[in-house]
């Protein structure tokens, strides 16, 4: 291979761009293009989900998180036992319970997908994330680059911003944030469908039903695309439509099932006690959703002090600090500039500010949900409206020769800007690499941050460090002494450890701080069972059910205690059904089940349940034990005798 030198690759690399470009569109909006080349938009959105790609890698190494993940993934046997009856179960808008407080079935089904794939290895999970973030950036690129007719630097720069941020590491690197990068997938493939129907002249109807298709994909990722119909309209302001009465029919059915949605994640919310978490006056929320904004707008030109969890700036029942009230100014000068640009005609300020505004407007928490008073999450639509305004004037600068002189300037801030956000990103997803890492961070942070002190703790109680683990809990108690969470996780601790008559006297102190919680109930039940009061464990599981109906565990605990200890089989099976009917593929209500109606010689409804709980739990050695005593039962010995075998190979021993 010849001695090439610098000069040499660069006259290759040119005739290469050369080789491969495509000329600028006629009909693009600069006054003057000054490239001789133009840059392929295939080959800019390919790089752009590159890139994106490449910053997250860091994530694969990670592990799940203590927040939501259990729920979403780890617990949920929806995901773990998928089959067309879950999938039903999953798209039911008005199920027993919600998934921790929401309605995304796409984003539920998708996770069960993964499990498919990878079983409960958190690198199958975090690579989808990665890989539909990565596809997203290209999307933003591809949105910009066709809106504006053809300005690739506006693209790319808007997409860069959009896949490199800081801000959207939450979104991306943690599990259950799926529903993040899922719903905006859908999002910006439904307006980059509207945008073929306005550049066909409006002429292509089928094309607004396929947006509305992909406007329901949406929202059964998330909620917070009800915001759709009105970036629509202002499309539609971009390129000028003014036929109301069109307009209006059009949107009509993008509006009904926005309504629609937005009142379904409110009642899922209503179903968890997340939505009362921070009752903040309703005088005071106007300032509170203000701080928010502006925040949300600091941190996109200032990303530091970032963190998983930011708490209320002041404790309930206190009044806001000044500063809450002075943000109000903020709100007041977005809507200045928005009218302002409206007013002049400056319609990519226009689009960009008003879309930022309206997307991010249902979490500014006027509504408050959650201990947080802003999210990083949630600025992962919002924040394409922003770049788009920088993107959009960083390629004026490069493309009008009335600004040559500033083009220097510019192009570094874009190169300290992009290594910047590139640098923070890459490092701010170690953060998430485990529960312990993530919330000592907010601790730092937040030293007072109650769901720190409570994750840590739990973080703890499940590796088995219960001197760190109670160390955690009796922090939070000293900050928060008549929050039961910490008394719980304390008592669990001390069961752990087989301390059981001591975990009462900590539970009972729970009660009486703050007595109407299913956890101190349910946990005492447990303690009173191992010391074996079945009387009085009764009692508690009684009162936890009392507390909280569908809690599937108690009627699953006081069952086996009807069964194994009162021989009061009539109870037990009523209390087993209740699990099943919550949770139809809990693998051991199903198993409780089948014993409990073979010890009341009900042979072929024992069946029904061992052949349900076999299929469900496949690998268990004791399902195939059960269902081997019901067959001998039956007088099936070939059947008994197979099963038998299973189970001894699956590691299963009777005695």
């Amino acid at each position: 291979m010849p001695n090439l030198g610098f000069k040499d690759i660069f006259v290759i690399m040119k005739k290469t761009v050369t080789k491969h470009a495509v000329k600028a569109p006629k009909n693009t909006t600069h006054s003057k293009v000054n490239f001789k080349y133009a840059i392929s938009p295939i080959a800019a959105a390919i790089t752009l989900g590159v890139v994106t790609f490449i910053i997250f890698l860091p994530a694969l190494g990670n592990d799940f998180v203590n927040w939501d993940d259990p729920a979403y993934v780890l617990n949920n046997m929806r995901i773990r036992n998928f089959d067309l009856g879950v999938l039903i179960e999953m798209f039911n808008p008005f199920p027993k319970n919600y998934l921790v407080g929401n309605y995304h079935p796409l984003t539920e089904l998708s996770l069960a997908v993964d499990h498919i794939f990878y079983g409960l290895k958190p690198k199958g999970f975090l690579f989808t994330n990665i890989f539909i973030h990565s596809i997203n950036t290209s999307l933003v690129f591809f949105l910009i680059f066709r809106m504006t007719n053809g300005r690739v630097i506006a693209g790319i720069l808007t997409a860069l911003f959009f896949g490199i941020n800081p801000m959207h590491v939450e979104s991306v690197v943690w599990v259950s944030e799926r529903k993040d990068v899922l719903h905006v997938f859908f999002y910006l493939r439904a307006m980059l469908t509207y945008l073929r129907y306005l550049k066909s002249g409006c002429k292509e109807g089928k094309l607004v039903g396929y947006t509305l298709l992909l406007f329901i994909c949406s929202l059964l990722s998330k909620a917070q695309a009800v915001t759709l119909p009105i970036v629509l309209l202002l499309m539609d302001y971009f390129y000028n439509r003014k036929d109301l009465k069109k307009l209006s029919l059009e949107k009509a059915p993008f509006f009904i099932l926005s309504l629609l949605f937005g009142l379904l994640a409110i009642k899922a919310q209503s179903s968890t006690p997340a939505i009362t978490l921070v009752d903040i006056p309703w005088i005071y929320r106007p300032f509170t959703g203000s701080y928010a904004l502006f925040t949300y707008l600091w941190m996109m030109v200032a990303p530091v002090g970032l963190s998983a969890l930011h708490p209320y700036p002041f404790e309930i029942g206190e009044t806001p600090p000044a500063y809450i009230f002075a943000s109000i100014f903020v709100m007041i000068a977005l809507f200045a500039a928005i009218f302002i640009s409206l007013k002049k005609g400056r319609k990519e300020i226009a689009f960009g500010l008003t879309f930022f505004f309206f997307t991010i407007l249902p979490v500014l928490q006027f509504l408050t949900v959650g201990e947080a008073i802003f999210a990083e999450r949630y600025t992962y639509l919002p924040y394409i409206g922003l770049f788009f305004i920088i993107g959009y004037y960083v390629d004026t600068t490069f493309t009008l020769s009335s600004l040559r002189k500033y083009r220097k300037f510019v192009f570094i801030v874009v190169i300290i800007s992009a290594i910047f956000f590139a640098r923070l990103s890459w490092n701010r997803i170690h953060y998430w690499k485990n529960s312990a890492i993530l919330w000592s961070d907010v601790l730092d942070k937040y030293p007072n941050s109650r769901l720190a002190c409570l994750n840590l703790s739990h973080f703890y109680l499940e590796v088995k460090e219960y001197d760190k683990s109670i160390e955690y809990a009796e922090i939070g108690m000293g900050l928060y002494p008549d929050y039961y969470k910490f008394y719980v996780n304390k008592a669990v601790n001390l069961m752990r450890q087989n301390q059981n008559r001591a975990a009462i006297v900590i539970l009972e102190e729970a009660r009486r701080r703050d007595p109407e919680h299913y956890e101190i109930s349910f946990n005492l039940g447990v303690c009173y069972d191992r010391i074996k009061e079945y009387d009085k464990s009764i009692e508690y599981y009684t009162k936890t059910l009392e507390y909280e109906p569908d809690f599937t565990q108690a009627f699953q605990k006081r069952g086996i205690i009807y069964s194994n200890y009162k021989n009061d089989h009539k109870k037990a099976i009523a209390d087993f059904k209740k699990v099943i009917e919550n949770t139809p593929t809990d693998p051991e209500g199903l198993m409780n089940l089948a014993v409990s109606f073979y010890k009341t010689q009900q042979y072929e409804k024992a069946l029904e349940y061992a052949h349900r709980s076999v299929n469900v739990q496949p690998g268990n050695g004791k399902s195939y034990y059960v269902r081997s005593v019901i067959y001998q039962a039956l007088g099936q010995n070939t059947d008994a005798q197979a099963d038998m075998k299973h189970a001894t190979r699956l590691g299963y021993n009777s005695e």
